[in-house]
C-alpha cells in the first residue's frame, strides 16, 4: 500500500500549498466597490476602534450558528479588538476589510497582526487576495496566488505574520478572517507595509581571489549560503584563500564563481591534496557544476522569476559562454579519522587545448586558476548516526536506480525512507492472516546495512486527508471496524510486530495508519490506534496532523506541520506525556524564493529551539514533468515535491539540488548542537558544577536564537549562521579538553562575554585566545564582534 501511495500526487503535494499560504479559496463574493487610492497598505480600522467600520461581517453557513462583533474585554491595543464567535462545531463566521489599494507595480507585502482564540474551534484562519482596479478577484489562482494561513492556536496574545506576493496586475487586496467550530477568534492591530528589497534579500559574503584573477577570467569566492544568480557582481573585498572548517565525518561546501571573458572549452575543476597534519586525500572533495532552471511564473512569497541555481550537475566538465556567471560547488568530506588542526590545498581550474590554424598550433582556451583553500578540522567528530531523525520517501526514482537513491540518503544524513519492501499477505474472509516475511526480509537486510535506520510498519497506512487510499474503503476486502477486520487487522499487526521484534528492527520502526485526517476521519484513526495498541502496546504510532488534545494517547510521535500547526498548549502537553514531535515545513520547497538556501540550513536550528527530535519530507523525487523545465507541476509550487533531480542518463546516481546541500549542512548543525549539549553535560559531571549554575539549555538558547529567529522564520544573514557554528564548535572543544571547561554568556556594561569554568589555575582555549583560569576556576573570555549573539 505504501508503494502504490508513492504513484499518486500525494496529500502534501496538495498541502504543501495551504503550507506555502499560496492557495487560499475565496473568501465570499466578490466586491465591486473600486479600489480606493493608496494611502496606506493597512486595512482600514485596523484596531476596530471604530467599532467594524471598513469591515464587513461575513454571512455565516446556517442560521444562529455565529457572530461578529467588537470586544472591548483585554483588547491587544487599544480599547477594542474585532471578535468572530462560532456556536456550533458547523459554525463558519468571517470578517472582510475593504479592498486596500497597492502602488503600481505589485508589492512583497508584510501581514502583522495580533489574535487570541477561546473554546474549541476547528481551525481559525487569514485569506488574502488580490484584487484588480474595479475590485474583482484575480484568477486563476495559479497565476495569482491567494493567501490562505492557519492561524495556530493561542490562548493568550499572540503575533501572527505573513509575507505574500502580490503582482502588478494586483490593483489592491482585501483579508478576510474566518473561524470554523466553535469558540471565539479575537483580532487587533492589524499592519500592512511593503517590504524593500534589501529587507529578504541575502547579503553576500563573497570576495574576490588574490592571484586567480586575470585579463581571462573573472574568479570570487561565495559561501554556500548565498545563491548566485547570472546578474551577480563582482565583490570588491579580496582574500588570499578560501578558509572554511569542519568536524571530521563532516561536510563542508563553499562555491567558486567563474566569468571567463571569452568561451572557453571542456572547463574541468579539480580537488588537490590538501597538507597539515596529515593527509586529505583529492578523492574526499567533489566539485559540480551550478546549474539554472528557468522560473517562469512566482509562486512563493518573496519569489524571483528568471534564470534561477539549483541542480548541481556532477559533470567532469563544462563549456563555458564568455561573460557568463557561472559557480561551481564544492564539497570536501573530512574523514573520521583525520588529525585536527590546519591543512593547506589547491582547488584547480584548467580547461581542455584548443585547436587553432587547422592544428597547426594549440592553446587553452582558458589559463590554469588556482585557488588556495584551507581547511581547518576540528577536534570532534560527528556521530555516524544523526541526532535529527529525517525520513525522506522517494516517490519515483528508476526501478534500477533505488540504491543510487538510497545512498544519496545516507550521504545527506537522512535516517530513512519509511519503505523498505514489501509483505505479501493474505486475508480471508473469516478474519484469517497469512504472512510471508521472506521478501520482507530480504528487502530490509540491504536497506539496514546501507546505515538507514527508519521503517514504516508494513501494510497499515490506509487513508490521508483525501480520504481512503483504496477505492472500496475497505482492508483486504473487510469493511473497517467489522468484526473480520478487527480480528484480521490486529492478527496482522500482532505477527508483523512480533516479527520486527525478533529481528531486532522494531526499534527502527513507525506505524502510520492515517495522514493529516479530518475532522471525521480523526475517529477512524483512534479507533485503528486502540486496535495496535491491544496487541502490540510498544509499536510507536507517527501521526501528522496538528495537535489535538483528544489524540495524545493515540500518538507516539506528532508530526507537526510547520509553522502554522505550532500551538504551544498542545504541543507542551504531548511533550509532558513523553511524545516526541517531527514536524515538517513545504515551504522550503520553494526555489523560487532567493533566501531558500539559508532557510533550509536554518530548518534544523529551528527544529532544535523549538524542542523537535526529527523532520520530514513527504518526497524528495515527486516528479510530474521534467523538473528541469517543470517546476510547478507540483502542489503549484517551484520545486514542490522535489530536492532531487533524476539523473540525466539512465538508472544512475540522482542529482543533488542547493536546497538539499544544504539540508545535509542543517543536520550537521543539529548534530554538533546535539553534541555540545552531550559534551557540556559530561563535563559539568567531571568538574562537578552544581546543577543551575551553568546549565546547557540557556547556552543553546542563545546559540539558536541567532539563526532561528521563531518557529516560522530564520535569519537571512549569512554570518549568523556562520558565527552560531563557529561558538557551537568552540564550545565543543572547551568541554572536550582536558581538563574541560564549561560555559555561559554574561554581560556587564562593556557587553557580552563568555565566563568559562574549569579547573583552577587550568589554562583555557578559545577561539585562538588563550587565558588562566583563577583559583575559583573561573576564566572569561570578550567575544570578537563576528560572534556576537
Amino acid at each position: 500500500m505504501e508503494q502504490r501511495r508513492g504513484g499518486l500526487v500525494s496529500r502534501r503535494a496538495i498541502a504543501c500549498v495551504a503550507a506555502l499560504l499560496l492557495l487560499g479559496g475565496p473568501a465570499g463574493a466578490a466586491r465591486e466597490k473600486p479600489a480606493p487610492k493608496p494611502s496606506s497598505l493597512s486595512p482600514a480600522n485596523p484596531g476596530f476602534e471604530e467599532e467594524l467600520k471598513g469591515w464587513s461581517p461575513e454571512r455565516p453557513v446556517g442560521l444562529g450558528h455565529g457572530r461578529v462583533g467588537v470586544t472591548e474585554e483585554g483588547a491587544a491595543e487599544g480599547k477594542r479588538a474585532a471578535l468572530l464567535r462560532g456556536t456550533s462545531i458547523q459554525a463558519t463566521v468571517g470578517l472582510t476589510c475593504e479592498p486596500v489599494a497597492l502602488p503600481e507595480g505589485g508589492a512583497h507585502l508584510l501581514i502583522r497582526l495580533r489574535y487570541r482564540m477561546a473554546g474549541r474551534p476547528e481551525s481559525a484562519e487569514l485569506h488574502l487576495r488580490p484584487l484588480d482596479d474595479k475590485g474583482q478577484v484575480l484568477l486563476p489562482v495559479e497565476e495569482y496566488p491567494h493567501v490562505r494561513a492557519r492561524l495556530p492556536l493561542a490562548e493568550e496574545w499572540s503575533e501572527f505574520s505573513r509575507v505574500c506576493y502580490l503582482p502588478p496586475q494586483a490593483a489592491a487586496y482585501d483579508i478576510t478572517f474566518r473561524l470554523h467550530g466553535e469558540g471565539t477568534l479575537a483580532v487587533d492591530a492589524i499592519e500592512g507595509r511593503a517590504l524593500r528589497p534589501e529587507e529578504f534579500t541575502v547579503p553576500s559574503q563573497g570576495a574576490r581571489i588574490r592571484g586567480a584573477n586575470s585579463d581571462a577570467a573573472t574568479v570570487w569566492y561565495e559561501t554556500s549560503l548565498k545563491k548566485v544568480y547570472r546578474d551577480a557582481r563582482t565583490p570588491e573585498a579580496e582574500i588570499d584563500a578560501v578558509e572554511i572548517a569542519a568536524a571530521r565525518g563532516e561536510s563542508e561546501a563553499f562555491q567558486i564563481v567563474l566569468v571567463p571573458r571569452e568561451d572557453a572549452d571542456g572547463v574541468r575543476v579539480r580537488w588537490q591534496d590538501l597538507l597539515g597534519p596529515g593527509v586529505l586525500h583529492r578523492e574526499h572533495g567533489r566539485a559540480a557544476w551550478v546549474e539554472y532552471v528557468n522560473v517562469t511564473r512566482p509562486r512563493a512569497p518573496l519569489a524571483r522569476i528568471g534564470w534561477t541555481p539549483d541542480p548541481l550537475l556532477p559533470d567532469d566538465s563544462r563549456d563555458l559562454r564568455g561573460g557568463q556567471v557561472q559557480p561551481v560547488w564544492l564539497t570536501f568530506t573530512v574523514p573520521k579519522d583525520a588529525r585536527p588542526g590546519l591543512y593547506h590545498g589547491v582547488v584547480q581550474v584548467e580547461s581542455a587545448v584548443r585547436e587553432d590554424y587547422y592544428g597547426y598550433y594549440s592553446r587553452s582556451s582558458l589559463p590554469t586558476i588556482r585557488i588556495p583553500v584551507k581547511l581547518r578540522v576540528r577536534d570532534f567528530a560527528l556521530s555516524d548516526e544523526p541526532a535529527l531523525t529525517t525520513m525522506a520517501r522517494i516517490t519515483r526514482c528508476p526501478p534500477e536506480g533505488r540504491e543510487a537513491f538510497r545512498e544519496n540518503l545516507r550521504a545527506h544524513r537522512v535516517t530513512g525512507e519509511a519503505y523498505a519492501g514489501p509483505l505479501p499477505v493474505r486475508v480471508s474472509p473469516d478474519g484469517s492472516v497469512a504472512l510471508e516475511f521472506a521478501p520482507f526480509d530480504e528487502a530490509v537486510e540491504p536497506y539496514l546495512a546501507k546505515g538507514l535506520r527508519l521503517l514504516n510498519f508494513p501494510g497499515t497506512f490506509l487513508g490521508d486527508a483525501r480520504g481512503f487510499f483504496e477505492e472500496d474503503h475497505q482492508w483486504h476486502g473487510l469493511e473497517l471496524f467489522s468484526p473480520g477486520f478487527n480480528q484480521a487487522f490486529t492478527s496482522y499487526v500482532y505477527q508483523v510486530a512480533r516479527h520486527l521484534r525478533e529481528k531486532g528492527w522494531l526499534g527502527h520502526t513507525i506505524l502510520q495508519l492515517w495522514d493529516e485526517p479530518s475532522r471525521e476521519t480523526r475517529e477512524i484513526h483512534r479507533r485503528l490506534a486502540s486496535l495496535v495498541r491491544a496487541v502490540a502496546p510498544d509499536v510507536r504510532i507517527c501521526l501528522a496532523t496538528l495537535p489535538d488534545s483528544e489524540l495524545l494517547a493515540d500518538v507516539d510521535i506528532w508530526n507537526v506541520p510547520l509553522p502554522d500547526g505550532y500551538a504551544e498548549p498542545a504541543i507542551r502537553a504531548f511533550r509532558e506525556r513523553g511524545g516526541q514531535l517531527w514536524g515538517y515545513d513545504s515551504r522550503l520547497y520553494s526555489l523560487d524564493v532567493e533566501s531558500s538556501s539559508i532557510e533550509m540550513r536554518a530548518y534544523p536550528w529551528r527544529l532544535w529551539r523549538y524542542g523537535f527530535s526529527g523532520a520530514e519530507w513527504w518526497s524528495v523525487s515527486e516528479w510530474l514533468g521534467d523538473p528541469y523545465t517543470e517546476l510547478d507541476r507540483c502542489g503549484g509550487q517551484n520545486g514542490g515535491g522535489f530536492l532531487l533531480y533524476p539523473p540525466r542518463e539512465g538508472a544512475g546516481a540522482p542529482v543533488n539540488s542547493i536546497r538539499w546541500e544544504l539540508y545535509r549542512e542543517g543536520v550537521e548543525d543539529y548534530d554538533a548542537l546535539a553534541l555540545l549539549a552531550q559534551r557540556h553535560a559530561a563535563a559539568c559531571e567531571r568538574l562537578g558544577v552544581p546543577n543551575g549554575s551553568f546549565d546547557v539549555e540557556p547556552l543553546l538558547a542563545r546559540l539558536t536564537g541567532r539563526v532561528a529567529r521563531s518557529i516560522a522564520d530564520a535569519t537571512r544573514n549569512p554570518r549568523d549562521v556562520i558565527a552560531a557554528r563557529e561558538l557551537t564548535d568552540r564550545l565543543i572543544e572547551m568541554a572536550s579538553a582536558s581538563p574541560p571547561c564549561v560555559a555561559r554568556f554574561k554581560e556587564d556594561r562593556k557587553g557580552v562575554f563568555l565566563e568559562g569554568l574549569t579547573r583552577p589555575h587550568a589554562q583555557v582555549s578559545f577561539g585562538g585566545m588563550k587565558a588562566r583560569a583563577n583559583a575559583a576556576g573561573r576564566v572569561r573570555f570578550a567575544l570578537p564582534d563576528e560572534w556576537r549573539l
